[in-house]
């Protein structure tokens, strides 16, 4: 009951001080008929979408890790105070730091620290001005949660599917890319026990998942291999050859299936070569040489190598064959690794230099329509730090997390559920949960978070 109060108040505190109105909805009011009127007056006003001008990690922040919230507003206050949301007391005071002026918006940019607040549990942030920040809890729990109910939603997806569109399938793919890179770097993290009707068999319940989604994949392979999209199909069968890879410990039966199938789908292509572009080639190649060292592939892989003067790191899918590539075990060209390896790191040092002009600590830019090069850009970032185990790119990845769940302009959380306000309650492009690329990208960046704080509690 105290929290409904408090978000009552929250609404009406910023409706009338620091509201932010993004969108608008008409909404007719029709009052009773009074005296000799005729006809009932039909008035009309606008309710503001408003956001709150404090903007915070609604998942919440890890106890003894560095927590900012982003003021705006084209006026902020001097101070600000962190209150426990259960008793309303103020457990923190702060001076805020004026960062400058949002060019595009006009508004100014204040950072709020408190990372001095370290005890479990509800807080919100108040100010003059500004009124209140969404409710956001701090515990260590945070990520390692998220990353398990990112898990319990993929598998809910692939639940009672029978089949899919060609769309379904790139995007089913793309996941599955992902999160196979996410399990090959961070596999310790993924666990046997989420409840889920195959955990306790030994094999962790993301690889049981995947395996459900490559199944109602393969039972696709008439609308592939009839298909001229070819994206679509170069990531069948690049998905399709990275799963036997991994999934050989567990089944080497089924592993080998899929390697066939993967393989089809390389033939299906070759048949087609003169139609398909070079990297969708490149990126199946480096799959299939990876789990098979067959021959064929690898010649492949070094006639795109001479052949493409542009860097990978210009086009997805030369990224995702190139990380395949460097991570093989099979006999590679030293020098197209180091090739690749720097080429990617170019493009993770770029990527870090760009969050540095951005007041929400992110790479946007001012006419950005979605998520989807944000979270590209976390793939790469997330990828070139487990090489080299970098602080500032970690730092970086954690920054966008808290932009993802709500330290952005829309204080939105742009994970369903997840936060007071999340994407549910909007319709658009922005959302991450896709069931694609972008929503396994989140699972990607948590991984790499998580792994990190493994091995800070083992140091």
């Amino acid at each position: 009951m105290r929290q409904k109060i408090l978000l009552c108040l929250i609404n009406v505190v910023i409706l009338f001080t620091g509201c932010s109105a993004k969108e608008t909805e008409t909404v007719p009011i029709i009052p009773k008929a009074t005296g000799g009127m005729e006809k009932e007056p039909i008035l009309e006003y606008t309710i503001p979408d408003c956001a709150p001008g404090i903007l915070v990690n609604q998942a919440g922040y890890k106890i003894e890790d560095k927590k900012v919230a982003i003021f705006r507003g084209k006026t902020l206050p001097d101070t600000f105070h962190v209150c426990n949301a259960e008793t309303g007391e103020v457990v923190f005071e702060g001076n805020l730091e004026l960062r400058g002026s949002d060019k595009v918006t006009g508004e100014q940019i204040g950072y709020a620290g408190f990372t001095e607040v370290q005890t479990p549990g509800e807080y919100y942030i108040e100010s003059d001005i500004l009124g209140y920040s969404y409710t956001f809890p701090i515990n260590d729990k945070i990520y390692k949660e998220l990353l398990e109910q990112n898990i319990l939603r993929l598998h809910t997806k692939v639940e009672n599917r029978e089949s899919l569109t060609e769309e379904e399938i790139t995007n089913t793919c793309k996941a599955v890319t992902n999160i196979l890179i996410a399990f090959e770097m961070h596999g310790e993290i993924f666990g046997d026990d989420l409840g889920i009707q195959e955990s306790g068999n030994e094999i962790p319940d993301l690889i049981d998942i995947l395996h459900s989604q490559i199944i109602l994949l393969s039972e696709q392979k008439e609308i592939v291999l009839s298909s001229a999209d070819w994206e679509m199909v170069s990531y069948y069968a690049s998905a399709i050859a990275k799963f036997s890879y991994t999934y050989k410990e567990y089944d080497s039966v089924f592993a080998t299936s899929c390697l066939q199938l993967a393989d089809s789908v390389w033939r299906y292509m070759e048949r087609n070569a003169s139609q398909v572009d070079g990297k969708f080639r490149f990126m199946a190649a480096a799959e299939l040489y990876r789990v098979s060292g067959g021959g064929k592939y690898h010649n492949y892989i070094k006639e795109y190598c001479r052949n493409t003067e542009e860097p990978v790191n210009a086009e997805r899918e030369a990224v995702y064959g190139a990380v395949t590539y460097i991570a093989t075990r099979q006999q590679v060209d030293m020098d197209i690794c180091a090739r690749f390896m720097k080429e990617i790191m170019n493009e993770a040092e770029e990527i870090s230099a760009q969050t540095g002009s951005s007041f929400y600590q992110v790479n946007i830019t001012a006419d950005q329509k979605n998520n989807d090069e944000i979270m590209w850009d976390m793939v790469v970032l997330t990828i070139v730090d487990h090489v080299i185990s970098n602080h500032e790119y970690a730092t970086i990845i954690e920054n966008h997390l808290h932009y993802l769940l709500g330290r952005n302009s829309m204080a939105i959380s742009y994970v369903d559920g997840v936060g007071e306000r999340d994407y549910s309650v909007k319709e658009g492009q922005q959302s991450i949960m896709d069931g694609g690329f972008k929503e396994s990208a989140l699972l990607f960046m948590l991984s790499e978070v998580n792994d990190r704080d493994i091995e800070e509690e083992q140091e």
